[in-house]
């Protein structure tokens, strides 16, 4: 490995984002805040007096209802009550210091409660946690349970512990073990969501309901305060391509401050994490330049864009650690060559090497372009997310700035001196280009996050330039639910000769950079772009009514199958929803003010069984996003 180039940082005309906020104004004034009570029973208030601050209605009125945890009916000897003092009721419900710990749970408990109207509720727990491996239990609704794990101990802490779909009457809270020594002290179920620990305490103690939040009149040109003084309290939410949703991290982040919704999805998505049923450390150790660029670069990027709607950098210490596995791959070598020369391919660069299919001229070697773009666009979005981050605390010990130095390093004096020499192009840009529409977004996001890592401006004048190719290709269409946005599978600007509408099964992975650069501030992929895009998914793509068979519930291409917009289609086959649950389709939710795809997750969600546990962690991130932004 050649030795780190000396850089400048921060020299760019070019800044992307610089604030940091992800749990202030616009996430927390997007919603009402709410208190609480220590009797049983049911409190309603008008619908009208508890609308939202973007002007909705909550969707059911404001129910609020506070029940002790030692009322719960117990059944075996894993949990039991024990006095506490300074609980709401003086007892608490505990699992005892015998048992095991579990990672599955049954029901132990339960606690019968009524709901008045069907809604959508919360499920708040009082909890504490003795240590770290004293600090989880399970609780849900109706016989569903989730694990619940603590992140502070010593102390009880409110936590939203489930979010669920109730109908008017009877139901119950189902309580059970998970680790021992953890108590549960009472419970809240609420149609409010963004109850804060003050609110809690305060309902729990003196039955003192919240007071709603009224949305501020707004000025219809500008979005803000009617007044025109500067917002201090709630006004309109922010723009999804915010200063809050950049890569650096928050070295205090606590899941209790995330919102109800959220705090259940960051759980499910760490479950997702720890038991999908895909297996990216076996991907990041398969030396597999097509493995890289598609199914890995997908899964770093939905783990990146958890981590930028919440700074957690646990989050970034898994994206660091499949990296990592990455980093142990590369040799100055080919490997297993199946065509042509069969020599070992030294040419003092290290690589991954090509492995999809046996008889292909690529197969061992470092020499697809297309795969070679797609996978180092990952990695320099990696490293610059380390890199940003070298000043704070890796929660599992990582040295985020060593690791950026090596990935900047291997980017510069390995991938880019290779192709440069390959191409014959020792200065300047373009070094390569690849008009394929997916493979063009990547190869510019490449180029974006290496001028960031570098100072070199060369690199943004060329992302730039490669984002105004991409913009001359794509075409408003109208559609009865606003404008929508379709191109074709090539970038026809840069020279493609593939003029036809760009299959669904590879607009994913643009789809994907573009909620990146949303989320980043590059280009012109803002708020009113990507809702036109996701309103290209929801007019044409999107049809469970159009299937063939049982899964195909997508169009084969962005336009419907159907020509448009003066773009042909061409017969692609239509895409099904277990393609659907690996891409970054779920994303779109965020943008998207129809519920069509909301629906859409919810459906394909329930293919695979129990939401509560999710196989993959496109769905979690998805609505954990949702959540935290308010969409």
């Amino acid at each position: 490995m050649h030795s780190t180039p000396e850089r400048e940082r921060g020299k760019l005309k070019h800044d992307p984002r610089q604030g940091h906020v992800r749990f202030g104004i616009q996430r927390i004034r997007s919603l009402p805040r709410f208190q609480l009570v220590s009797i049983i029973g049911l409190v309603a208030l008008l619908v009208s007096a508890c609308a939202t601050p973007d002007g909705a209605a909550s969707r059911v009125p404001t129910i609020m209802q506070a029940m002790e945890a030692e009322e719960a009916v117990i059944e075996g000897s894993v949990l039991a009550v024990r006095d506490t003092p300074g609980t709401s009721g003086g007892q608490v419900v505990v699992s005892t210091a015998a048992v095991s710990p579990a990672n599955e749970g049954g029901e132990d408990a339960s606690l019968p409660f009524e709901v008045s109207a069907e809604g959508e509720y919360v499920l708040w727990a009082r909890i504490k946690g003795a240590s770290s491996d004293e600090s989880a239990m399970f609780l849900g609704f109706d016989g569903k349970v989730e694990r619940v794990e603590l992140f502070r101990f010593g102390e009880f802490v409110w936590v939203a512990a489930s979010v669920g779909q109730l109908e008017s009457g009877e139901h119950a809270i189902s309580i059970a073990h998970a680790e021992p020594e953890t108590e549960l002290d009472a419970l809240v179920i609420s149609s409010r969501r963004d109850l804060t620990h003050d609110n809690l305490e305060t309902f729990l103690m003196t039955g003192e309901m919240p007071a709603p939040v009224m949305p501020e009149p707004s000025d219809p040109a500008t979005g803000g305060p009617a007044t025109g003084e500067p917002d201090g309290g709630a006004g309109p939410k922010a723009p999804v391509g915010s200063t809050a949703y950049d890569l650096r991290g928050d070295p205090n982040f606590d899941p209790n401050d995330l919102p109800a919704e959220a705090q259940v999805w960051y759980r499910r998505l760490w479950k997702a994490i720890d038991d999908s049923v895909y297996d990216a450390y076996e991907w990041a150790a398969s030396d597999d330049l097509y493995r890289y660029a598609r199914d890995l670069h997908t899964h770093v990027q939905f783990l990146l864009h958890a981590f930028r709607v919440t700074g957690d950098l646990r989050l970034l210490d898994e994206v660091d650690k499949i990296v990592e596995i990455m980093r142990d791959q590369l040799h100055d070598s080919w490997r297993g060559v199946l065509s042509g020369s069969t020599a070992p391919g030294k040419d003092g660069f290290v690589n991954w090497v090509w492995r999809y299919s046996s008889g292909d001229e690529y197969v061992g070697k470092d020499t697809n372009k297309l795969d070679e773009m797609k996978t180092h666009a990952l990695i320099a979005s990696v490293a610059y997310a380390l890199d940003v981050n070298r000043d704070l605390p890796s929660p599992g010990g990582v040295n985020y700035g060593a690791h950026a130095d090596f990935w900047v390093d291997y980017l510069v004096n390995d991938f880019e001196a290779k192709w440069r020499q390959r191409e014959g192009e020792p200065k300047g840009f373009p070094i390569m280009i690849r008009s394929g529409t997916h493979t063009y977004y990547s190869w510019m996001k490449w180029h974006y996050y290496m001028a960031l890592l570098t100072g070199n401006d060369g690199y943004m004048r060329e992302a730039e330039r490669m984002a105004g190719k991409l913009h001359e290709d794509v075409k408003e269409v109208s559609t009865s639910s606003g404008t929508a946005l379709l191109w074709p599978k090539g970038v026809l600007s840069e020279g493609s000769s593939l003029n036809y509408l760009h299959p669904t099964v590879y607009a994913r992975y643009a789809f994907h950079d573009a909620i990146e650069f949303n989320l980043e501030g590059f280009g012109w992929w803002d708020d009113e772009t990507l809702e036109q895009m996701a309103r290209t998914i929801t007019t044409w793509v999107i049809d469970p009514e159009g299937a063939e068979g049982s899964r195909d519930w997508f169009a084969g291409d962005i336009g419907g199958d159907k020509d448009r917009a003066g773009f042909p289609t061409d017969g692609w086959a239509r895409m099904n929803y277990l393609r659907y649950e690996v891409s970054s389709y779920p994303e779109l939710v965020i943008y998207d003010d129809s519920g069509k795809i909301d629906d859409i997750n919810q459906r394909v969600m329930d293919k695979f069984g129990d939401y509560t546990d999710p196989r993959y962690i496109a769905f979690p991130t998805a609505e954990l996003m949702k959540a935290i932004l308010d969409r």
